[in-house]
Protein backbone atom coordinates (compact mmCIF):
# COMPACT_ATOMS: atom_id res chain seq x y z
CA UNK A 1 0.00 0.00 0.00
CA UNK A 2 1.31 3.39 -0.83
CA UNK A 3 -0.04 6.89 -0.83
CA UNK A 4 1.08 9.56 -3.27
CA UNK A 5 0.66 13.28 -2.69
CA UNK A 6 -1.09 12.88 0.66
CA UNK A 7 -1.00 15.93 2.89
CA UNK A 8 -0.49 15.32 6.61
CA UNK A 9 -0.54 18.17 9.08
CA UNK A 10 2.57 18.77 11.14
CA UNK A 11 0.69 17.91 14.35
CA UNK A 12 -0.06 14.40 13.01
CA UNK A 13 3.50 13.54 11.98
CA UNK A 14 5.22 10.72 13.85
CA UNK A 15 8.84 11.74 14.17
CA UNK A 16 10.64 14.16 11.93
CA UNK A 17 9.62 14.61 8.30
CA UNK A 18 11.19 11.89 6.13
CA UNK A 19 12.12 9.49 8.97
CA UNK A 20 9.19 7.05 8.60
CA UNK A 21 11.30 4.38 6.86
CA UNK A 22 13.94 4.47 9.59
CA UNK A 23 11.28 4.15 12.30
CA UNK A 24 9.61 1.29 10.40
CA UNK A 25 12.88 -0.62 10.00
CA UNK A 26 13.73 -0.32 13.71
CA UNK A 27 10.30 -1.58 14.85
CA UNK A 28 9.61 -4.22 12.18
CA UNK A 29 12.22 -6.82 13.31
CA UNK A 30 10.46 -7.11 16.69
CA UNK A 31 7.18 -8.19 15.08
CA UNK A 32 8.02 -11.90 14.42
CA UNK A 33 9.26 -12.29 17.99
CA UNK A 34 6.06 -10.79 19.36
CA UNK A 35 3.96 -13.12 17.20
CA UNK A 36 6.03 -16.11 18.36
CA UNK A 37 5.51 -15.24 22.04
CA UNK A 38 1.77 -14.78 21.52
CA UNK A 39 1.56 -18.12 19.69
CA UNK A 40 3.45 -19.92 22.45
CA UNK A 41 1.15 -18.44 25.09
CA UNK A 42 -1.92 -19.48 23.13
CA UNK A 43 -0.57 -23.01 22.61
CA UNK A 44 0.20 -23.35 26.33
CA UNK A 45 -3.30 -22.20 27.22
CA UNK A 46 -4.83 -24.68 24.76
CA UNK A 47 -2.70 -27.48 26.20
CA UNK A 48 -3.68 -26.60 29.78
CA UNK A 49 -7.38 -26.55 28.86
CA UNK A 50 -7.07 -29.91 27.07
CA UNK A 51 -5.31 -31.57 30.02
CA UNK A 52 -7.95 -30.20 32.40
CA UNK A 53 -10.73 -31.51 30.14
CA UNK A 54 -9.16 -34.96 29.81
CA UNK A 55 -8.53 -35.33 33.53
CA UNK A 56 -11.97 -34.10 34.63
CA UNK A 57 -14.34 -35.32 31.92
CA UNK A 58 -16.88 -37.92 32.95
CA UNK A 59 -18.97 -40.31 30.90
CA UNK A 60 -21.69 -42.45 32.45
CA UNK A 61 -20.71 -41.05 35.85
CA UNK A 62 -17.07 -42.19 35.65
CA UNK A 63 -13.94 -40.24 34.81
CA UNK A 64 -12.84 -41.07 31.29
CA UNK A 65 -9.15 -40.80 32.13
CA UNK A 66 -9.30 -43.79 34.47
CA UNK A 67 -11.07 -46.13 32.00
CA UNK A 68 -8.64 -48.95 31.10
CA UNK A 69 -9.30 -48.65 27.35
CA UNK A 70 -8.00 -45.10 27.43
CA UNK A 71 -5.16 -45.73 29.84
CA UNK A 72 -3.16 -48.03 27.58
CA UNK A 73 -1.15 -46.72 24.65
CA UNK A 74 -2.88 -46.65 21.28
CA UNK A 75 -1.97 -49.45 18.88
CA UNK A 76 -1.22 -48.94 15.22
CA UNK A 77 -3.69 -50.53 12.85
CA UNK A 78 -2.53 -53.66 11.07
CA UNK A 79 -1.92 -53.36 7.35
Amino acid sequence: MSFDEVKVSVTNLMGADGTAFVILMTELPQEPLTIAFQSMGSAQSDFDLTVDRVLNRKAFGQPIFGVPEHARPARRPQR
